[in-house]
């Protein structure tokens, strides 16, 4: 699996940054896949949620720092069973949320579509084998599949 994640962000650095520094907005749509600190925040949440190995999950915000870098910031972990949960308010600059899911339960589920809404944000849910976001409209959307990842590498 670590070879898979490797893979994974490998590929993804490859492409050019869709972050300029004057772009106050987030892009929450498959072009987000291209911006490094993106993608290290999300192989960051994926490597600390065992690649999806454990029926536990793991999260982080992302957050838009003053001067537009991106800033990835942990949820504590619950080792909650299929749960990451975070109890306060929300970061100042939060523009989107990462989280694991199980393999076996790879696609947002309908609290993450829910608390997308809520929240009027995205979430990312994440596992070695695929890559989607549930938008803050309702929208489910796969950003990535692992073997087309792996197939723009080579």
């Amino acid at each position: 699996m670590k070879i898979a994640s490797i893979l994974l962000v490998g590929t993804l650095l490859q492409s050019p940054s869709m972050f300029a520094a004057d772009r106050p907005f987030f892009d929450e749509g498959p072009g987000v896949l291209r911006d490094p600190a993106v993608v290290a925040c999300l192989a960051h949440v994926l490597q600390a949620g065992a690649y999806g190995s454990r029926e536990t999950e793991r999260a982080a915000f992302l957050v838009v720092q003053a001067d537009q870098t991106l800033e990835c910031r942990d949820w504590p972990a619950t080792h909650a069973f299929r749960e990451a949960r975070w109890v306060g308010p929300l970061p100042e600059g939060v523009v989107a949320v990462a989280h694991t899911h199980p393999l076996s339960f790879p696609d947002p589920s309908d609290q993450d579509l829910s608390e997308s809404r809520r929240l009027g944000i995205p979430i990312f849910i994440l596992t070695t084998k695929i890559v989607t976001v549930a938008h803050s409209d309702g929208r489910r959307e796969t950003l990535a599949y692992h073997a087309e990842l792996t197939q723009r590498g080579r």
